[in-house]
């Protein structure tokens, strides 16, 4: 299951259409897509295909948007101050949350976070198509994250390179620990006096080193098509011993 999002937090109009506009082709593919709204949003997915779920879902109902929007400290200094607003923030760390909620409703195994404009710096988007639906018919044993580079110390006050949000793949047996995990960290930067509410790829950078270095198949590429180019195909897991004899 491919799982994104769209909600307002302040963007003007032309920015929702345009992140609509950059989905359209990601929904005309035909892979099954979960798209998380809010109610006043669901007319702009009216008329697609039946591979399109769209699900209303108030931010606000979310346990870690609200973990989040209950933080009142200062923001990263490093940040862009236009877009990394509290809503902004609060937002990308709930990515987890939204695949943990739609794998209660579907018996997919292989859950894929794509970021809802992603098209927009992808070139062959024919070729990003047909590889995502080879993604999404395999099953992982570890969950994917791309990065662009390698793990450094840990800063709540820069976006970490580390991890990019854009794209992952969680495997549903990994699911409800990184969720978890998500949860407890969150927490701990939102109520604790040392850290800040910063970005969801920092949260995950502290639950790589700490909690799921092992269950973690990291790869290097950049925000653009070798997301998919360079896709780690030995994360796929292997068949079980009794299919490999026949």
């Amino acid at each position: 299951m491919i799982v994104t999002c769209l909600y307002d937090i302040g963007h003007h109009d032309d920015r929702i259409l345009e992140l609509r506009y950059w989905f359209e082709e990601l929904a005309l593919h035909g892979l099954p897509i979960t798209v998380c709204t809010e109610p006043s949003l669901l007319p702009l997915f009216s008329q697609l295909p039946n591979s399109v779920r769209v699900l209303a879902l108030p931010k606000e109902c979310l346990e870690l948007y609200s973990i989040a929007m209950s933080y009142q400290g200062e923001l990263p200094v490093h940040r862009n101050r236009a877009k990394d607003t509290k809503e902004y923030l609060a937002l990308l760390n709930t990515k987890l949350e939204w695949m943990y909620r739609i794998s209660e409703i579907v018996e997919d195994d292989t859950f894929v976070w794509l970021d809802i404009g992603i098209l927009k710096h992808i070139r062959d988007t024919h070729r990003f198509l047909d590889e995502l639906e080879r993604i999404h018919r395999q099953s992982f044993d570890k969950v994917v994250l791309p990065g662009w580079s390698e793990a450094s110390s840990f800063s709540a006050d820069t976006v970490t390179s580390h991890f990019f949000g854009c794209f992952f793949v969680v495997p549903r047996k990994h699911l409800g620990a990184f969720f978890k995990h998500s949860k407890t960290v969150l927490t701990d930067m939102c109520t604790q006096s040392m850290y800040k509410l910063c970005w969801e790829t920092n949260i995950w950078t502290i639950i790589d080193s700490c909690a799921m270095y092992d269950d973690i198949r990291w790869y290097t590429c950049d925000q653009d098509d070798s997301l998919i180019l360079s896709f780690p195909w030995d994360a796929v897991a292997a068949p079980p011993n009794h299919l490999l004899n026949l």
